[in-house]
């Protein structure tokens, strides 16, 4: 984890003034810098944090990397209105995540882990509104791209 182009730091109170996006409640990203919940803020400063948080460092790490790909101000635009941008951008991103875990998380179950991303990008969170097979299959098109061995053949 090289984060030589971001900064981490833990999200104050002021993000529970963020609808959707509570201080307690989820990871975000803004710019070049990733905020974590107190509760990942504090596995990452343990100075041995879990794969789970270095995994999510990863997914937001990503949309730093989108970010200046795109720029900020276009990235920014594209993931508040467009579905199909912010799909393709959570979908690389989850990608990422997923194939950080697979490498680093003994049995790590990867498609258990693409069906749930899947419910959550179809749900109503993320306002993309398209099917969960639809979305896993993208994912998994995705984490197999990450991974020319890798062939999940495992149908929904």
């Amino acid at each position: 984890m090289n984060n030589a182009n971001y900064n981490i730091r833990c999200k104050s109170w002021l993000w529970n003034l963020v609808l959707l996006a509570g201080r307690n409640q989820f990871s975000s990203t803004i710019g070049n810098t990733i905020y974590l919940t107190p509760k990942r803020w504090e596995d990452y400063t343990s100075g041995n944090p879990s794969p789970h948080t270095t995994a999510l460092i990863e997914h937001e790490a990503t949309h730093v990397r989108q970010s200046n790909r795109e720029g900020q101000f276009r990235f920014s635009i594209q993931y508040l209105f467009s579905r199909k941008h912010r799909l393709g951008y959570e979908i690389e991103a989850y990608g990422v995540q997923i194939d950080y875990l697979r490498r680093h998380v003994s049995g790590f179950d990867v498609e258990e882990r693409i069906n749930r991303v899947a419910e959550v990008l179809a749900s109503w969170r993320y306002l993309i509104f398209i099917p969960k097979a639809e979305i896993a299959s993208k994912l998994r098109a995705e984490v197999e791209k990450l991974n020319s061995d890798l062939k999940l053949t495992i149908d929904n």
